[in-house]
């Protein structure tokens, strides 16, 4: 099981949406995407896609 690299924290919404649609234009992928709630505290998990 992969290990949390790095948390980056919003404040506000907008700013974690904007964060996100950053990291999908790079291609990694929202594991948390389908799930309800969260994992180690985390709203969103990315990890790259394969």
């Amino acid at each position: 099981m992969a290990r949390i690299y790095r948390l980056i924290g919003a404040t506000k919404h907008n700013s974690f949406t904007n964060a996100v649609e950053e990291l999908v234009d790079l291609e990694l992928v929202d594991e948390l995407e389908d799930e309800e709630g969260t994992r180690e505290g985390c709203d969103a998990i990315f990890r790259e896609e394969g």
